[in-house]
């Protein structure tokens, strides 16, 4: 499998709105938000970047990665 990027990553978090800050911080911008998960995008063409997902727990939920082509999926 050939890889080509990572496409975006989620994390775990019990306050959307302190790593919503955080992540503005770093010059993030929001793009979406509901009440169970924060979609933030950077300065590249990507619609977004970082997943946040409202948990009790904190941590990696996934890295989503962008390959060559569909053959690389089979």
């Amino acid at each position: 499998m050939r890889l080509r990027s990572i496409s975006h990553v989620a994390y775990f978090t019990p306050s959307l709105g302190r790593l919503q800050r955080f992540l503005e911080d770093f010059g993030l911008q929001q793009v979406a938000c509901t009440e169970g998960a924060l979609y933030m995008r950077g300065s590249g063409a990507e619609p977004y970047v970082h997943v946040s997902l409202a948990s009790e727990r904190r941590g990696l939920a996934w890295v989503a990665f962008e390959v060559e082509g569909e053959p690389d999926l089979r």
